[in-house]
């Protein structure tokens, strides 16, 4: 699997927590070739990202300590908690593989 879509993969779950933490940590050993195996979640995630050409926004973290995502809809930095929720109709498509 392309290392740079499995970044992506961590970057997208940052934003809308849609993996389990055992899945970080295979795409974690996936990444550094310790793993080659993968999990339906990371696969729809992968898919999703490739399909779509998603690429993640600029984050940082403030200095109250909370992550935020810069948001060039609204040109500021927005809470990466909103993030779901502003652009809920753009992921409903990797949501609905998920229920699958």
């Amino acid at each position: 699997m392309d290392k740079e879509i499995l970044f992506k993969v961590l970057q997208l779950d940052s934003l809308l927590n849609i993996l389990h933490w055992k899945d970080r940590i295979r795409i974690h050993l996936m990444i550094s070739g310790r793993n080659e195996t993968t999990t339906p979640d990371i696969m729809n995630a992968f898919e999703w990202i490739v399909r779509n050409k998603w690429e993640a926004p600029p984050m940082k973290y403030g200095q109250d300590y909370l992550q935020y995502f810069y948001s060039n809809d609204f040109c500021d930095w927005i809470p990466v908690e909103d993030y779901k929720k502003i652009y809920k109709r753009k992921f409903q498509s990797l949501w609905n593989s998920q229920l699958n």
